[in-house]
Parts: C-alpha cells; structure tokens; sequence
C-alpha cells in the first residue's frame, strides 16, 4: 500500500515551492497552484489528525478559487494588474481582534479531537495545541489579505509558516518541515518585496 502521506508531502512540497515563487512574485498563476496544493495539504493533516489544518486547508482551497476569481475581476475592471496596497491603519485593530477571536473556538477543536494532544497537556501537546490553533486562525485572516493584495499578509505568514515548521519538526514529519524552513525565508523576504512595491490609499485615489 503506498504511503500518501510521504507521496503527497513531496507532490505538495514542489507545489508549495511554485507557489511561493509566483506569491512573492504576485502572480496571478498562484491561485489555480494553490488550489491544487490546498488540496493536497487537507488531505495529508487529514490523515495524520490534525483535523484543524484540514477544516483550514478547506478554507484555503475556496479562498484560492475567490483569489483568482478577485483578482481576474479587479484586473478587467482596470485593465491592469491590481496594485499592492498596505494595510489602512484602522483595520489593523479589527484583523487583531478577528484573530484572537477565532483562535478560542479552534482552541478547544483541536484540544478536543488532535490525536497528538494529551489531555495532561504536557510539553509537547501544548506545542501543537499552541501551533494549530494559532497558526490556524492566522492563516484564515492571513487568506483574506492576500486575496486582498495586502502587503502585511506576509508578516501574518511569517508567524504562521514558523509555527507549521515547529510541529512538523515536533512529530518528525521531514518533507513538510524542510517546505516551512523555506517558506518561513520566503515570508521575510516576500514581505521585504511587497513593503516596497505597496502603493498608499491616496496613491490609488488620485489615479
């Protein structure tokens, strides 16, 4: 019987690898490669238990079609690529707020039902608890903001590729964590890129 697990990671490696690139680049070919590659990550968290990743890559999967679907649309309109924006300052207390929120229901999700978490909590279940749940409710704001275009997604995925990388490197998982040790480079350089590149509100109003 094939491992699904080691041939998906790889599959899901080199297609992580491509959609990195094509995010850093803000290509538009990111979207139909993350849909791709939502997939195969939902079906390996499914697998090994970690049933919040899952509903997460689930979430990721519809949040790539609305990418693709957001961005085409945007760029018809304006008949040109949509523009990188920053973040307005007034909602960075709202995205803050949305994350906390979300990380208490997922909190005790995956408290409840990850087969790596004890229910003493020792060291290395509260490691994964802490990963999941976190990175979960980061990465569903963390979604938005790129189908947005918004520069600070990146800082969002910076934590939330670190905490990937740590408990994959907890439960020994080598392709998926040698993919995080390059995507969590990625997220400090992407965000470098997209800083730079990110035009202002007013910029955008006076054009």
């Amino acid at each position: 019987m094939p491992d699904w697990i080691t041939i998906l990671g790889i599959i899901g490696t080199i297609l992580g690898f491509a959609y990195m690139y094509l995010e850093y680049k803000a290509h538009y070919a990111l979207w139909p490669v993350g849909i791709v590659w939502s997939v195969c990550y939902l079906v390996i968290f499914a697998l090994q238990g970690f049933y919040a990743w899952s509903l997460t890559w689930i979430y990721y999967l519809f949040t790539n079609i609305y990418g693709a679907i957001l961005w085409k649309k945007k760029n018809d309109e304006s008949r040109k690529e949509l523009p990188i924006t920053h973040l307005p300052k007034k909602r960075i207390l709202p995205v803050v707020f949305s994350c906390v929120v979300l990380t208490v229901p997922i909190w005790f999700f995956v408290k409840t039902y990850n087969p790596y978490v004890s229910a003493e909590l020792d060291a290395g279940s509260l490691l994964i608890l802490v990963s999941e749940a976190v990175s979960t409710s980061l990465g569903i704001v963390g979604m938005l903001l790129l189908a947005k275009k918004i520069a600070e997604q990146w800082i969002i995925w910076m934590v939330v590729n670190f905490l990937y990388l740590i408990a994959n490197i907890y439960i020994k998982n080598v392709p998926i964590t040698l993919f995080y040790v390059v995507y969590t480079t990625i997220s400090v350089l992407g965000w470098i890129r997209w800083n730079k590149k990110a035009v202002t509100e007013s910029t955008l109003d006076k054009n």
